[in-house]
């Protein structure tokens, strides 16, 4: 009996590990079932732990890896890449940014010097009398200039050249008062006078220095000539084409520039002769 009571239990157990460790009715092989299957658990659980233990490893073997980065020849392409686009792109624009700062400064010009006159004609009356003031003589000039435009022009300072005006104003602009010719004979008794609008005050300054004004090598780039109502002299060109105008713009009729610019809304045009 002892014997057949063994050799159940032993057929319990194996059963038991056949069965994943499901119970038989005899208790002895139950309890070997039960030990059998905390067993099986405890080595779930001990795989379950070197698993994680595997991939934590693996894990901080990768942290551990360092990161790929450039390498200096890459880093020295995208540098050329970037100087080629840059020296390609950046002249443009600043040609672009010059172009627009002279059309902007020239459009107000033009309508600082119009307002004036119209102010200076509303004052003085239409067919008003202006001194005559003698040819290339500064001082008279900046008494001109004080007289008939500084009422009207919110001028920084005006000054006496060595042979016109210079009104500097607020946006950094400047007019240029210039008798270059006198005709004693003519009832206009400012025939030969000139107003010219400067990009800048410093150009200006260099316009005065020149030996003949109307002739200096920045009219057309950042001076440019007005009648001293500040109108554009497009009545000079009258009748003329396009391609005259530029003829006329770098030859020795400078006023022509302004005709030019002025002729294409205050924009200037993609043929002009001048580059900025």
């Amino acid at each position: 009996m002892g014997a057949l009571g063994l050799n159940l239990s032993e057929d319990a157990v194996l059963g038991s590990r056949e069965k994943g460790g499901i119970s038989l009715k005899s208790s002895q092989g139950a309890d070997f079932a039960l030990k059998d299957k905390g067993a099986l658990g405890s080595k779930v659980n001990e795989d379950a732990v070197l698993g994680l233990g595997v991939k934590n490893l693996r894990n901080r073997r990768s942290l551990l890896v360092p990161l790929r980065g450039f390498t200096l020849a890459e880093v020295l392409i995208t540098l050329g890449i970037i100087g080629v686009v840059a020296a390609l792109t950046i002249p443009t624009l600043m040609q672009e940014h010059r172009k627009h700062v002279v059309e902007t400064k020239l459009k107000e010009g033009h309508s600082v010097l119009s307002n004036a006159y119209e102010m200076l004609g509303a004052d003085y009356g239409l067919n008003y009398e202006r001194e005559r003031f003698a040819q290339k003589d500064a001082n008279e000039a900046l008494e001109m200039l004080n007289k008939y435009y500084a009422p009207y022009i919110k001028f920084v300072k005006t000054e006496a050249g060595t042979k016109g005006a210079i009104g500097k104003m607020i946006n950094g602009s400047a007019v240029y008062l210039y008798r270059h010719g006198d005709i004693p004979s003519s009832t206009n008794t400012w025939n030969n006078v000139f107003m010219f609008i400067c990009v800048d005050y410093d150009s200006c300054i260099q316009l005065d220095s020149e030996s003949t004004p109307n002739y200096f090598s920045e009219i057309g780039k950042k001076v440019f000539i007005t009648t001293t109502s500040g109108q554009v002299p497009v009545s000079w060109f009258s009748g003329k084409t396009n391609s005259e105008l530029i003829s006329s713009c770098t030859g020795a009729e400078k006023g022509a520039c302004t005709a030019l610019i002025f002729n294409n809304g205050w924009k200037i045009p993609d043929d002009y002769p001048f580059k900025f």
